[in-house]
């Protein structure tokens, strides 16, 4: 069994890394168009895959940390199908992929505003 990896030992790496995420997301959302939705849904489901590494690089479940961004029931029963048309979608097509479920073809939309 290897021994887990200090977060003061990777502290430099993971704030400069996150930082540049939070930084682009601030500047996204700033400037919310039409057009930067998904750029935002990329750029969070990205995140999300990235949080889930373990200490030695194994890629992890990003859906997990997926679900705590989500609001209740049913987002969250639904986020590993939610999670794959959004991830998958924007990374591999730059469009969401629909879902397919009880015999029905759901199509994901990406919109949101900023409130005061």
């Amino acid at each position: 069994m290897k021994t887990p990896i200090r977060f003061k030992k990777i502290k430099e790496k993971f704030d400069r890394v996150f930082g540049y995420i939070r930084r682009d997301l601030q500047r996204i959302l700033g400037h919310v168009e039409p057009s930067v939705n998904f750029a935002a849904a990329l750029l969070i489901t990205c995140v999300c895959d990235t949080l889930a590494e373990d200490p030695y690089g194994r890629r992890g479940q990003g859906e997990r940390i997926f679900k705590d961004l989500l609001p209740p029931e049913p987002y969250r029963t639904a986020r590993k199908p939610l999670y794959d048309a959004l991830r998958d979608g924007l990374v591999h097509r730059y469009d969401g992929k629909d879902i397919q479920f009880d015999n029905q073809t759901l199509q994901v939309t990406i919109s949101w505003g900023l409130s005061e």
